[in-house]
């Protein structure tokens, strides 16, 4: 429990991209707690076809994979990526209770500067960004990715969860306008009602509302996390969840 206000209080300075104005009506929200998924990590590496020579990280149904191809120069043809990307994750099995919207496509690459001062750049692979939701609000943190990476036409690597989620109990959200109190000196543009998802840690991660706020502090416009439930309700919440 030490571990897990402690990480409330270090999201009070997590920088994040934030975006929207949206926030609900209810003045309560539901703290879930990520499960252990159905699949084991040597059942899902032998589904990818995971190497030696492959990333494969897969803590409490948080999947990172990438093969050897994601980092390799490749030829890409027009493909519907968002589309293929899709179909894969379908493959995989997202959790039910959660779901989730294409956001756009970027890509990687490559540069080789060579000595008679010619500048060759390539494309190592493209992949397909989603945005998480559970219930209609918008999961947030660096354990809420999905991402789906391709080399030429085929899959090269993917990030995304396999969780189970269970809501453990509702706690009361506090005012935005008391949030914005944490940002002393920064003028906000915008704030949205979010489900907060760090990284696994430790036997049980739990995921729980948070203001994603975009405020702009001596002139740089910056992002951050702070949460929007009080932390002595959060514990009294998580304390009874067994």
């Amino acid at each position: 429990m030490r571990k897990f206000v402690a990480g409330l209080a270090l999201c009070l300075l997590l920088v994040v991209v934030a975006a929207g104005n949206y926030w609900g009506e209810s003045k309560e929200m539901e703290v879930l707690v990520i499960l252990p998924p159905d699949i084991s990590a040597e059942e899902l590496s032998d589904k990818l076809g995971v190497e030696k020579s492959d990333v494969f990280e897969y803590k409490q149904g948080y999947l990172k994979y990438f093969s050897k191809d994601a980092f390799e120069c490749e030829d890409f043809d027009e493909v519907d990526y968002a589309s293929a990307a899709r179909n894969y994750l379908a493959k995989l099995k997202l959790e039910p209770k959660l779901s989730y919207e294409f956001s756009g496509i970027a890509e990687d690459g490559k540069i080789f500067a060579y000595r008679n001062g010619t500048i060759r750049k390539c494309i190592t692979n493209k992949h397909v960004n989603f945005q998480m939701y559970y219930k209609g609000i918008k999961l947030f943190g660096p354990g809420a990715k999905v991402r789906v990476y391709f080399s030429g036409n085929g899959v090269s690597g993917v990030i995304t969860q396999l969780w189970n989620v269970k809501a453990v109990g509702k706690v009361g959200i506090l005012d935005r306008d008391v949030a914005v109190k944490e940002l002393k000196g920064c003028n906000v543009k915008s704030i949205e009602l979010v489900y907060f998802v760090p990284l696994p840690e430790g036997d049980r991660t739990y995921i729980y509302p948070a203001y994603a706020i975009r405020c702009v502090h001596e002139g740089v416009e910056i992002g951050k996390i702070v949460p929007a439930v009080p932390i002595s309700e959060l514990e009294e919440v998580t304390s009874g969840e067994g």
